[in-house]
């Protein structure tokens, strides 16, 4: 499991999209969706060490404490869903508080859901917004979003990427 969650995080974030190497000055804000699983904490980690603000996003703030452990700078806890349309807008409340007033620059989704459309609701402007999985469903983003930011989104699927370039993957 760790060659493909690791490997999963940094062929997204480095190799593939650049993702880090093109952000602000800082390295800008990652903001990780799904934090506390394995793609998840890869994401935080590799995402610290480039020098990026992250804020991990999970289930309970136990699984929150565990992104800190890992390097994550603050966490936010997010609520179960499905959500109805005040609950949605509260959750994209809550990422775009974490994230503050400029936004994530990079939004790493591992759940997906619900969850997807208020994460990206927190992004800046021209950020990427990084599809990884989608465990709470698939989600339904509004493509107007897509217009108001001027942002980015992108499907990753290592293994898909693994077979179409093998040569990169040596």
């Amino acid at each position: 499991a760790l060659p493909l969650t690791t490997i999963t995080a940094w062929e997204l974030l480095f190799d593939r999209l650049r993702v880090l190497d093109n952000a602000a000055p800082s390295q800008g804000t990652l903001l990780v969706v799904g934090a506390a699983g394995g793609v998840g904490l890869a994401a935080v980690e590799l995402g610290k060490a480039a020098g990026a603000r992250v804020i991990a996003a999970a289930s309970t703030q136990e699984k929150v404490d565990l992104a800190i452990r890992h390097g994550a700078d603050a966490g936010v806890v997010y609520p179960a869903g499905p959500f109805d349309k005040d609950g949605a807008k509260a959750l994209a409340g809550l990422f775009k508080e974490a994230c503050g007033p400029d936004g994530a620059d990079v939004i790493y989704d591992a759940v997906g859901g619900d969850y997807a459309e208020a994460a990206l609701r927190s992004i800046a402007w021209e950020g990427r917004f990084l599809v990884i999985g989608f465990p709470a469903g698939i989600p339904k983003i509004p493509l107007n979003l897509t217009l108001l930011k001027g942002c980015q989104i992108v499907g990753v699927f290592w293994g898909a990427f693994t077979a179409r370039d093998p040569k990169a993957n040596q």
